[in-house]
């Protein structure tokens, strides 16, 4: 483990993940099975009906596929469920420990709470109590419409009815969510908020997006406005590194260096415009592992106790 300042950091991306894109890593993107054919599908459809093809893919857009594996398969033992509710639908979630301060972990786009499991025994032995929970139309939650602000209200509703939370720590559009709605929502208070590989606009979605169904880049701003009619509040209000700058919580954000879905160079412009932010650079984790290693896990605790230098890369085991 050693030290690096902040001039030090564009070095870090040398070698096999030089010079990543802002957006996402996915140049050499290749779909399989369903998704071949869903883009097949769809870019015949834009040579004869470019709108049809954008409202579908709009449609797709707004609800995310599930996992086959089932969230509760990889959750320790010990769980009791709760009962959150979140626009008229109770969605699935678990309390483990009913003393000590309170974490809530949040998982990411089309993922499931069991992806955070890893995170769960660290934070007990630690001496908290947990709290999870499947988003909106993810995991065994209901099926739903959803998007980045419904996912961040979806935290909210879980902190308004079982809070108050010392800690959120989120993973990827997860954690996107969990710093806007801090923003928004002046009357919550939390002490500590760790990102681990987040986006830092929900721009970076729909670029992410685009690459996985195959549009081409001549429909990006007729997708952007399909995309943008559908939400509540404006484009430029999903901005995560403003969110970050206007809120008092004490964040740390974690990615990893190889990270070909969302590039470091994310993460570093994020804390560019927001200082105060703490930034953790990993090698050789990638977007998903990284949930996973138990060097994570105690950099997640000494988070917490808050003795995390400003600015530190560590090596994978």
């Amino acid at each position: 483990m050693y030290t690096v300042s902040q001039s030090a950091i564009p070095a870090i991306r040398a070698g096999t993940h030089d010079k990543p894109s802002p957006q996402h890593g996915l140049d050499t993107f290749r779909a399989k099975g369903w998704l071949e054919v869903y883009r097949k599908s769809l870019g015949a459809l834009l040579k004869v009906n470019p709108s049809l093809a954008i409202r579908l893919a709009t449609d797709r857009f707004f609800y995310p596929r599930r996992r086959s594996q089932s969230s509760i398969s990889k959750l320790p033992a010990g769980y009791q469920p709760i009962c959150v509710y979140h626009n008229l639908k109770k969605l699935a979630a678990y309390r483990w420990g009913t003393t000590g301060p309170t974490v809530l972990l949040v998982h990411g786009w089309e993922s499931h709470m069991g992806s955070m499991a890893a995170f769960i025994e660290p934070l007990l032995a630690a001496g908290y109590s947990v709290i999870a929970v499947d988003a909106p139309g993810h995991g065994r939650s209901p099926q739903a419409y959803t998007h980045m602000m419904d996912f961040g209200d979806a935290i909210l509703s879980v902190i308004e009815q079982h809070g108050p939370v010392c800690a959120i720590v989120a993973n990827s559009l997860g954690a996107s969510a969990a710093a806007l709605m801090l923003a928004r929502a002046s009357h919550i208070r939390v002490s500590k908020l760790m990102l681990v590989s987040p986006l830092n606009h929900i721009k970076q979605q729909i670029d992410i997006f685009m690459n996985i169904v195959g549009f081409p880049p001549a429909f990006h701003k007729q997708f952007e406005d399909s995309i943008r009619l559908r939400l509540p509040i404006p484009l430029a209000q999903c901005d995560v590194a403003k969110a970050l700058a206007s809120i008092e919580t004490d964040s740390m954000i974690i990615h990893d260096a190889s990270d070909r879905l969302i590039p470091v160079v994310t993460s570093e412009m994020m804390v560019a415009s927001s200082p105060k932010t703490k930034l953790l650079i990993t090698r050789g984790l990638g977007h998903r592992h990284i949930l996973r290693d138990t060097c994570i896990h105690q950099k997640m605790l000494q988070f917490l106790n808050s003795t995390v230098p400003d600015y530190v890369t560590i090596k994978a085991f």
